[in-house]
């Protein structure tokens, strides 16, 4: 089975076996599930087994939006484009065959 969380902190709360239903207790993270969060936020390296994550060029994507921003302030009519970003998939402890945590 594998989860993977809208951001790290439902992926900790899927690996974190305090936080399941007793009838979930019973798997266990990487071996029965594997779980994956995404934004790669310090939750994830902080969890325990360290969390797999996907992560996005935030920085990178704060500066395109200012100069999208300003070049729409600027040109009003300008034609709006489509700006794709790559991300990079952290692997840790929580997945089957994650590295050791070097966070």
């Amino acid at each position: 089975m594998r989860v993977l969380g809208a951001h790290d902190e439902e992926g900790e709360r899927a690996a974190d076996e305090d936080e399941r239903q007793p009838a979930q207790k019973e798997q266990h993270v990487p071996e029965d599930v594997a779980v994956i969060g995404f934004d790669d936020s310090p939750t994830a390296w902080a969890t325990r087994p360290a969390l797999s994550s996907i992560r996005q060029p935030i920085e990178e994507m704060g500066r395109e939006t200012v100069a999208v921003l300003l070049r729409e302030m600027q040109d009003p009519g300008d034609t709006p484009r489509s700006v794709v970003f790559g991300t990079e998939l952290i692997v840790r402890e929580s997945t089957v065959g994650g590295a050791p945590s070097a966070d």
